[in-house]
């Protein structure tokens, strides 16, 4: 399958589960939205949020840009799947240190629907 590159410009869409350890008491993100291997996204000119969100409904939905996680040592790679063209990766697994900052300087789009 053809693999894009990801523009310094592209902003990716990270779904974010409904578990309260992702987002704090005051409404922000938490540092575990980002930490582990292969943190997966969508590549948000390839998608829409609705496609996004097709099937996970009670999750919520953050925007990072691609040059903030680059300023973080980190990458975007496009991966795509059978069902998901605008699949990407931020490879590897990252410092808490790097997740806190790419959570801070995500935009919240949904919040998850910690009730369901």
């Amino acid at each position: 399958m053809e693999r894009i590159i990801v523009a310094d410009e592209d902003a990716v869409l990270r779904r974010i589960p409904n578990k309260p350890s992702h987002i704090k008491s005051d409404g922000t993100l938490s540092s575990a939205n980002f930490i582990g291997p292969d943190t997966s996204v969508n590549i948000e000119r390839l998608t829409t949020i609705a496609d996004t969100m097709h099937g996970y409904e009670s999750c919520g939905l953050v925007r990072p840009f691609t040059h903030t996680i680059r300023e973080h040592g980190e990458d975007v790679i496009h991966d795509p799947t059978a069902d998901n063209f605008a699949h990407a990766i931020i490879p590897g697994k990252r410092t808490i240190s790097v997740a806190r900052k790419l959570a801070l300087q995500s935009e919240i789009i949904l919040l998850p629907n910690l009730t369901s």
